[in-house]
């Protein structure tokens, strides 16, 4: 029984008006109320059963840290619940801050063939995705955040798309980049959220990890990642930007799926651990890409935004 209220609150939650889903942020913490009570005592008693079937050359990939480990659980037992496919679940955790000593009963209770815990150097947000790029160089890397409930084919549709364009990255949420018929780019707050109609086609798109992310298999080369890696330290906190910055160098394609992208629900009220928010979207997000602009000339990938207008 509680299993299928967890399905039908999903199923409300993908009904709601896209509008209200972005901009009505009250209806999500509704939401994520009710599903957060439900989802461990729904989820758990199957949580070592196979629903959908294991996709050995993917994996999802997910950082976290401080405070918020403690709700963690509630996003990995929604990973593991995907249907039709899914894959192996690993959480990268700081390991100056978490061990197998110290680390939530909930999250280790969870821990099995088909999710581990890795304890790594902290490199922020950036956890999510770097160590699994370069350790995991043979296989495609699906990213997503700490905090949300993923519906339960969440998976299946990042993977069904890929296989029809197996060499772009796809992504549930992104925004797009909008910059001036000058060649200015607009602040980071005015990239609209795409929605995912005919129209996104036409723009260059940030893909948003907390929407999930897929990354296929070597699209990173070693000397990428060593780039990568000599970045972070100058943009701890802008993991999805330091990406995007190298995706337009190497010319890679970013396709948003035909999905409303805000269908994760929030696994904890988003105003209690909104750290990163609060400081990058109005200020470090505008700061951190005029300096990868100035690094990488980002503006001339935007030639035909410019002619278009926005």
């Amino acid at each position: 029984m509680l299993l299928k209220i967890y399905y039908l609150i999903h199923r409300l939650y993908k009904s709601y008006p896209v509008n209200s889903i972005y901009y009505r942020i009250k209806v999500r913490e509704v939401f994520g109320w009710i599903m957060t009570r439900l989802v461990v005592s729904a989820l758990m008693p199957g949580h070592r059963k196979c629903f959908g079937e294991i996709q050995e050359d993917y994996l999802i990939s997910l950082t976290s840290f401080g405070k918020r480990v403690y709700e963690t659980h509630k996003t990995i037992l929604s990973l593991k619940n995907q249907h039709q496919a899914t894959a192996k679940i690993i959480l990268w955790l700081g390991e100056e801050e978490w061990n197998v000593g110290n680390l939530p009963t909930t999250l280790a209770v969870l821990l099995d063939e088909r999710f581990e815990i890795r304890y790594v150097e902290n490199l922020g947000s950036h956890k999510k995705y770097f160590f699994a790029m370069r350790e995991f160089q043979n296989t495609h890397i699906i990213i997503c955040d700490d905090d949300y409930i993923y519906p339960p084919l969440f998976v299946s549709l990042l993977m069904a798309s890929h296989k029809q364009l197996p060499y772009a990255v796809h992504c549930h949420s992104a925004r797009r980049i909008k910059c001036t018929s000058s060649g200015d780019f607009l602040p980071y707050g005015k990239w609209v959220f795409s929605k995912p109609d005919t129209q996104r086609f036409q723009h260059k798109l940030l893909p948003l990890g907390g929407g999930g992310v897929l990354f296929p298999k070597s699209m990173f080369s070693a000397a990428d990642l060593t780039q990568l890696r000599d970045l972070i330290d100058e943009f701890k906190t802008t993991d999805d930007l330091l990406l995007l910055a190298l995706l337009l160098v190497k010319g890679e394609k970013v396709q948003q799926l035909d999905y409303i992208n805000k269908l994760f629900i929030p696994s904890y009220p988003q105003n209690k651990y909104l750290y990163l928010a609060k400081t990058n979207v109005p200020y470090q997000n505008d700061v951190n890409w005029a300096k990868l602009n100035e690094k990488f000339n980002l503006a001339q990938y935007f030639l035909q935004e410019r002619v278009v207008g926005i």
